[in-house]
């Protein structure tokens, strides 16, 4: 589960930063739930964004590999 479901929730899973908003993670939660096909999808988590290839082909990026390293220590299939 994110960690912003774990937080102390107000009734109605209202965010404790405003009152006036649900919680967007359980939006996405909820509506992750609606959608058999793909609701175990949540779980996947993706790498952070290498912004040092930002300005740079994404087709070569492709084909040397160079966007899928992820940062040291990042595991996308850990258990929460």
């Amino acid at each position: 589960m994110h960690p912003a479901l774990d937080r102390p929730q107000l009734p109605d899973a209202v965010p404790e930063e405003s009152a006036q908003r649900r919680c967007v993670w359980v939006e996405a939660w909820e509506g992750s739930r609606r959608l058999p096909m793909f609701k175990d999808h949540i779980h996947h988590l993706q790498k952070p964004v290498d912004w040092q290839l930002q300005g740079t082909s994404s087709w070569i990026n492709l084909v040397s590999g160079r966007d899928g390293v992820a940062p040291k220590g990042w595991d996308g299939h850990a258990e929460p």
